[in-house]
């Protein structure tokens, strides 16, 4: 009789315990598609600044690089929390999406042609990055995953600012790819804010064509008006 009442507690606890740990609102497939993506996207960035590190031991993919691997994390806490299947494939450069698996080669293979190339490559895969979270903002109200997707759009922003900084210093202006004009404005705004500026693009408030140009030594102009002649030793 004991033995049966202990069977029955046990069972009592563990559907207690899967309510609990189960989420109480589903996600739609449009937002199961996108959290699934996104893991690979993120593990993307990640492998690709790996083999860029590797070429280029270079420190500003090795800061990077770490932030994305946390980054990848917080969206597999999210694949478990609603019971999905994760995508991950474990090895540097392996995808089960194929059109990640093709842009990784794409990218890798660009990188390690200059390190000019693998700023540029950085700065891409931020883009695309910026441009893929805004549409997974756009159509879900889950606060979870807006936490989670805002925080890493948040986290690009610094990344993809630090590959124009880079940039910058060979007199290259990065034009965006895939992201939205006024995504690649707030890109700029969320830099000066930092007080780091990069005075590159079209439309950034911070020209470099004005009169006396770039006049903090922080700042690093890359525009047709610069001539490149704003970078302060600090900048480089």
């Amino acid at each position: 009789m004991n033995t049966i009442k202990f069977i029955v507690a046990a069972i009592i606890f563990v559907s207690i315990s899967a309510f609990i740990s189960a989420p109480s609102i589903s996600l739609s497939p449009q937002e199961q598609e996108g959290l699934i993506k996104m893991r690979e996207e993120e593990k993307l960035a990640h492998d690709v600044y790996k083999a860029m590190i590797e070429k280029w031991d270079h420190q500003v993919f090795k800061n990077i690089s770490q932030s994305e691997a946390r980054h990848t994390e917080m969206v597999k806490n999210l694949l478990a929390k609603y019971n999905l299947e994760d995508p991950y494939v474990e090895g540097v450069g392996k995808f089960q999406n194929t059109e990640l698996q093709t842009l990784y080669n794409q990218l890798v293979a660009k990188g390690s042609q200059s390190l000019q190339d693998a700023f540029e490559v950085g700065a891409t895969i931020e883009d695309l990055d910026i441009a893929d979270l805004d549409q997974l903002l756009s159509q879900t109200e889950q606060k979870d995953l807006v936490e989670v997707y805002t925080a890493l759009r948040a986290g690009s922003y610094n990344h993809m600012n630090a590959f124009i900084r880079q940039l910058s210093k060979y007199d290259v202006t990065y034009q965006p790819k895939y992201m939205s004009e006024s995504s690649f404005l707030e890109v700029q705004s969320n830099n000066s804010e930092k007080g780091n500026h990069s005075c590159s693009g079209s439309q950034n408030q911070h020209k470099c064509g004005q009169k006396g140009g770039c006049k903090s030594s922080t700042k690093a102009c890359a525009g047709k008006g610069s001539g490149g002649k704003c970078h302060s030793e600090k900048s480089k």
